[in-house]
């Protein structure tokens, strides 16, 4: 009997340690430890206030009572076809480098007020406004079939909304460069103030045909030129070296709206 009791012991014990989720009345404490010993059957959360560890469910800490963080969880996305905009005036680093912080910033809210006043005309978004460059998503949230049009229509208003500017303010004259480009891209439905509301290979190459357009000039990638050519007259440049690119992209240079093609809107925009 006594060798029969001693044997068992060990047997208590060793369940004790690899079973600690089966026993009731196991303490918070104890679960440390378990956890500790990589034995925890549930995800622990650490109180901000008092630094106790919480079973994951848990809204408030078992040992000082406070509201316990929930994490974050990450933005709903989809794939979408958009068609993005880039706007960057000419030049305007180096002179802003040598003006008065203040006297930028009076250069700039005329400038950013007006573009996102031609966006949202043709309902289209303002996605970021980063220094002197501006981007509009159209397609996002509200999506309509003449996105590409729109998107090319506002490039147009822009170059006229420049002259208008500088007219109104003989110096410093503004300039821009514009790309236009149409593709699918990963759309986050309620992005955080973190996070990018529009990612993809379009959002790149419409920055890099900006890049590469001319002087108060709009260029515009393959996808866009293709949704627009019965709309408007087109220039076809030569192809350019992009960088992320293996091959050359073809290019085409906005002239004007099409002789006798008048915007018809549509009803009224498409939600997905």
């Amino acid at each position: 009997m006594a060798s029969c009791r001693g044997s068992a012991l060990p047997v208590v014990i060793s369940t004790w340690r690899v079973l600690p989720g089966l026993v009731t009345g196991l303490s918070l404490a104890s679960a440390r430890i378990a956890r500790g010993a990589g034995r925890t059957l549930a995800a622990m959360r650490g109180c901000l206030n008092c630094g106790q560890d919480n079973p994951d469910g848990f809204r408030f800490c078992g040992a000082c009572g406070s509201p316990l963080a929930v994490p974050a969880r990450p933005p709903e996305e989809e794939r979408k076809v958009v068609t993005v905009l880039f706007c960057d005036l000419v030049g305007f680093t180096s002179r802003s480098d040598r003006a008065d912080p203040e006297d930028v910033g009076a250069m700039l809210r005329p400038f950013h007020t007006r573009l996102r006043r031609e966006i949202e005309r043709v309902g289209g978004t303002l996605d970021k406004l980063i220094g002197d460059a501006v981007m509009a998503v159209f397609g996002v949230p509200a999506v309509h079939e003449d996105d590409p049009e729109r998107a090319v229509r506002c490039a147009l208003r822009m170059l006229d909304t420049i002259t208008e500017l500088n007219q109104a303010h003989s110096s410093p004259e503004l300039a821009v460069r514009i790309g236009v480009n149409t593709g699918e891209a990963l759309v986050a439905l309620a992005p955080a103030a973190d996070s990018e509301g529009v990612v993809g290979d379009v959002v790149n190459t419409a920055a890099r045909l900006q890049g590469v357009a001319p002087v108060n000039g709009v260029v515009v990638g393959e996808a866009t030129w293709r949704a627009t050519r019965a709309l408007f007259e087109y220039e076809q440049l030569a192809p350019v070296r992009v960088k992320g690119k293996a091959d050359p992209v073809p290019i085409w240079r906005l002239l004007g709206a099409a002789a006798g093609r008048e915007w018809s809107w549509p009803s009224g925009p498409r939600r997905p």
